[in-house]
């Protein structure tokens, strides 16, 4: 699922992230850019879903993270995981 909107951003995506094991851990929306190839990222609750951390995570620490175009898709995508 990691496409890239206007071909060359992530700001606006949602995304979840995992352990080794599959087991979810992160689950967030990238919300800027504010140098290259950094991005500041929303973390969400697991319980109540409301945001509750910003995190500058550089876009290599970002691989293997799972990105959604639409907050439809990522629920969707956790309800899998419930």
């Amino acid at each position: 699922m990691t496409e890239m909107k206007n071909g060359n951003s992530l700001i606006g995506k949602y995304f979840l992230t995992f352990e080794k094991d599959r087991k979810l851990k992160w689950q967030g929306q990238v919300i800027a850019e504010p140098n290259p190839g950094y991005y500041l990222c929303d973390l969400f609750e697991w319980i109540s879903g409301t945001r509750n951390k910003t995190m500058l995570i550089r876009v290599d620490g970002m691989r293997g993270f799972d990105f959604f175009n639409n907050r439809d898709d990522f629920v969707e995508a956790i309800k899998q995981y419930e």
